[in-house]
């Protein structure tokens, strides 16, 4: 579905729907389209009568931390191809892999971006080491964004 279409019907239909597709590198090249399908919803919205939505851009992200890329990758590989039951490789792009500092680092631009929510889904060595993560990556990206 085009993108406009998409926009058009989610501003009467739905509270938050916006068609990322990318890397957080290439969030800087889609930032003007973002905000075009922004203002379409907005617009759909108030010809619907639904203008007092609050937006809240949201981002689920599975990642995969441990001391190092190489021991974090294989946690999100084997998480993510038994949920999916698809190569890991089909979703590497978006499913960071690494340090709690290298899963903050790849969020930051999202949050620049204008994601003010993200639903973690951390595959780590053990359940404590995931919430010790999930912490560690929240504290991270605060500081680095000054809130």
């Amino acid at each position: 579905m085009k993108a406009s279409v998409l926009s058009r019907m989610s501003g009467p239909l739905c509270d938050h729907v916006l068609d990322r597709k990318g890397s957080a590198r290439e969030l800087e090249e889609m930032e003007e389209g973002e905000r075009e399908r922004l203002e379409q919803m907005l617009e759909a919205a108030d010809r619907a009568e639904r203008s007092a939505v609050r937006w809240t851009n949201a981002l689920n992200v599975w990642c995969g931390v441990g001391a190092s890329r190489e021991e974090a990758r294989p946690r999100v590989a084997a998480g993510m191809e038994a949920f999916y039951q698809l190569p890991y490789e089909n979703f590497e792009r978006w499913s960071p892999a690494g340090t709690p500092e290298q899963i903050a680092e790849f969020l930051v631009p999202y949050v620049e971006s204008g994601c003010s929510l993200f639903n973690l889904i951390v595959q780590a060595g053990d359940a404590e080491e995931a919430v010790g993560a999930a912490g560690e990556i929240r504290r991270l990206v605060r500081d680095e964004i000054g809130t």
